[in-house]
């Protein structure tokens, strides 16, 4: 998994250096991926008793990524748009430490089993840039769209049970970066939050960011996802990821 976003990001290099003189008059296109290493914690089930995804489904730290473009124009009464694309695909295998019922299975303690637990998602944000100098502010709406799936599976049992689970969450959005002068550097907090109809989801990402003057940059962070979702596609979910990332973006 690593050595396949290490090409993607080593890619879109080539692609950020040769796009960046024939956008660089209009200064509206952001392009960024980034390798996450994160360590995943909490429950997820159907009805009754939910999974621990660590005891029970024996999730492991991974990493995935995401990737994001933004598109930013001089419009004043049409929001900017921002794509986020995270793939997070969580793989455990092992002994069960305490029996759970999954989609009307149960799985009893001390057997063997391989669950699968996907919270991919697209994040669709409309904002307005309301402040653009040494200190920038944006501020909008993000609707998360989530494409996920839950699986467990026993051989022993004979059991394999799997879930998929679409749907949209809107959310508040806000943006804020603060450039230190004559350096490069920057200090960025990111966040999206939801509080409403059962679901509470926050997604928040800190930066420290070096951009050259050719306006491609690197970033170190540091990004937590908590997601609880009650009956989205009949799945229930308390779960948070978090842990730090790298970023390589570009600026056209």
């Amino acid at each position: 998994m690593r050595n396949k976003i290490v090409t993607i990001i080593i890619s879109l290099v080539f692609v950020g250096i040769g796009m960046s003189s024939a956008w660089a008059a209009k200064s509206s296109v952001k392009l960024g991926a980034a390798i996450w290493d994160y360590s995943p914690d909490g429950t997820i089930g159907t009805t009754g008793t939910n999974a621990d995804i660590k005891s029970s489904l024996n999730i492991e730290d991974d990493t995935d990524s995401f990737f994001w473009i933004a598109i930013e124009h001089r419009i004043p009464v049409l929001p900017n748009i921002k794509l986020v694309r995270t793939n997070l695909e969580l793989d455990g295998s092992g002994t069960v430490g305490a029996t759970f019922n999954f989609n009307g299975q149960t799985f009893n303690v001390n057997s063997d089993i391989t669950s699968t637990v996907e919270l991919n998602q697209t994040d669709v944000i409309l904002y307005y840039k309301l402040v653009d100098s040494n200190v920038s502010f944006d501020l909008g709406i993000n609707t998360k769209i989530f494409d996920g799936k839950a699986s467990a599976s026993s051989v022993a049992a004979n059991a394999n049970e799997t879930v998929d689970f679409t749907g949209p969450v809107p959310m508040l959005y806000g943006n804020l970066s603060v450039k230190l002068p004559a350096s490069g550097l920057s200090l960025g907090l990111e966040a999206s939050g939801l509080a409403a109809e059962g679901h509470s989801i926050s997604d928040i990402i800190f930066r420290v960011a070096y951009t050259t003057k050719s306006n491609i940059g690197f970033e170190l962070g540091y990004r937590r996802l908590d997601i609880k979702l009650d009956d989205l596609d009949s799945i229930n979910a308390d779960i948070s990821v978090d842990g730090p990332f790298f970023a390589v973006r570009f600026v056209f």
